[in-house]
């Protein structure tokens, strides 16, 4: 009926909703990495300059 089919499609729009924050969790993740590689190469170049 058409309550069911509204309940549906609520479920629909959310599972989409889901869906783009997890592929957007994804990125930040993947971003937040290199980020990380590249203060960790920038670490590792000072501390050999120091040395």
């Amino acid at each position: 009926d058409l309550v069911a089919q509204l309940s549906d499609g609520r479920k629909s729009v959310h599972e989409l909703e889901k869906e783009e924050l997890q592929a957007a969790l994804k990125d930040a993740e993947s971003s937040l990495q290199q980020e990380e590689a590249k203060v960790l190469r920038v670490q590792l170049e000072l501390s050999a300059i120091l040395q």
